[in-house]
């Protein structure tokens, strides 16, 4: 099983337009997903694939490239649930930047599989947990 931090930092590289297949495989069902003022429920891949594909593709055409990560906190509750609270960049094709945001993630593994992302909120980084 990676390191928590090696696998946030996976799911950052894989989150990137085009990319929605390979970033859902990342999450664990049912997953709740709470941005932008909404709380979404997702019992299956096909859902959350589709809000990705979306998402992405919004991004795309603002000029989105790909994230990296900055800030992060790891709180691991037991041997198998773990919060992460993370800054990241999204970056421009360019190279610039288009935007900082974070999230908070909790993450579960079920005997002895990988970490999964069961709950992701979205928020400002200045609500980054463990600061």
């Amino acid at each position: 099983m990676p390191s928590i931090s090696t696998f946030i930092e996976h799911y950052c590289a894989t989150f990137r337009p085009g990319n929605a297949a390979a970033a859902v495989s990342y999450f664990h069902f049912p997953v709740i997903i709470v941005a932008g003022g909404s709380k979404l429920h997702f019992s299956k891949v096909d859902e959350l694939k589709a809000m990705f594909d979306n998402g992405l593709g919004a991004l795309q055409e603002s000029g989105f490239s790909h994230s990296t990560v900055g800030e992060m906190h790891i709180h691991r509750l037991t041997d198998t649930v773990a919060i992460v609270s993370a800054a990241f960049t999204r970056w421009h094709e360019d190279g610039s930047v288009l935007e900082n945001i974070a999230a908070t993630y909790t993450l579960l593994a079920e005997s002895g599989e990988d970490w999964k992302i069961t709950a992701l909120i979205a928020h400002d980084s200045s609500g980054l947990i463990g600061r």
